[in-house]
Formats: structure tokens, sequence, C-alpha cells
């Protein structure tokens, strides 16, 4: 199983937003599916 079949992507999509924690650090990126498909997507959270 995927992490996109346990998000429930619908089929389509050409995006995907990856969001941190609550708070006061609260970070939300979007990242083109394509990038995040060949591995080129690297996100941090402090």
């Amino acid at each position: 199983m995927t992490l996109f079949n346990l998000a429930e992507a619908e089929m389509g999509i050409t995006h995907v937003t990856v969001r941190g924690l609550a708070g006061p650090y609260e970070k939300a990126e979007r990242f083109p599916l394509t990038a995040v498909a060949a591995d080129k997507v690297f996100w941090l959270i402090r």
C-alpha cells in the first residue's frame, strides 16, 4: 500500500500538499506530483 492509497488520493491530482505540526511553526508546502514521484522533494521540519 502506498502513501497515496492511505491518503485516499483521487485520480488526476497534480500536486501534493504536506503540512507540518500545528502550532507557531506550522508549515505547509505544495509540490508537483511529478517531482514527488521522481524523489526530487526534500522537506525538513524543525
